[in-house]
């Protein structure tokens, strides 16, 4: 989508989100939300807690899936973001914490810890 002054790398139109509550009607939470955003420029989700930003940003990462309306992105198609509260395993070493995403994708750990040892320099 575009309105003539550049391509939005991020776009929604009328998202909307619910939440499904057994025994009771779907809790609407998310209502018609309209985002752009181009290249270069930074948008920042502000509200107080419990306001849905999470569900905002988890359904613009694709982590979620939005109830309705339309959800583009461009570019290289990722999304991501960092939560305020970092959410790492305090079971885990720093270290370790930094190599799951490549554990996950079947790295090996001697091989993942190489990898990410030049980052703790």
């Amino acid at each position: 989508m575009s309105d003539g002054t550049g391509e939005f790398l991020l776009e929604t139109r009328g998202l909307t989100h619910q939440y499904a509550c057994p025994g009771q009607s779907p809790l609407p939470v998310l209502d018609g939300v309209d985002l752009q955003v181009r290249e270069g420029e930074i948008a920042a989700v502000i509200g107080p807690s419990g306001s849905v930003k999470s569900t905002l940003l988890n359904i613009l990462a694709g982590l979620d899936r939005s109830s309705g309306g339309e959800l583009r992105v461009g570019g290289s198609g990722a999304v991501a973001y960092m939560p305020q509260k970092d959410l790492l395993f305090p079971w885990r070493t720093i270290e370790d914490n930094a190599i799951l995403g490549l554990e996950v994708f079947g790295v090996k750990k001697k091989a993942a810890r190489e990898q990410v040892a030049p980052l703790f320099e």
